[in-house]
């Protein structure tokens, strides 16, 4: 089973290159740009690891990544 990645960044290009990148290493690779729908793809998609663009509309990385380590269902 593949490993899950999910990328959230605003940049449709980034995207594309993230995704094509990582899914020829092998990875099952979700997309999404914004902050608030990182978090909504985390509680539902459950990736094995979020890569973070810093600035994002919604909530930034940063932003993102504090939610999900204060959450209980996520802080793992």
């Amino acid at each position: 089973m593949a490993r899950k990645i999910l990328l959230a960044d605003d940049s449709v290009t980034a995207q594309n290159m993230g995704r094509r990148i990582l899914s020829d290493a092998g990875y099952e690779v979700v997309t999404v740009n914004n902050g608030s729908a990182a978090l909504k793809k985390i509680l539902e998609y459950k990736p094995d690891l979020v890569i973070l663009d810093v600035y994002m509309p919604g909530y930034s990385g940063v932003e993102v990544c504090q939610r999900v380590k204060e959450a209980p269902e996520t802080s793992h």
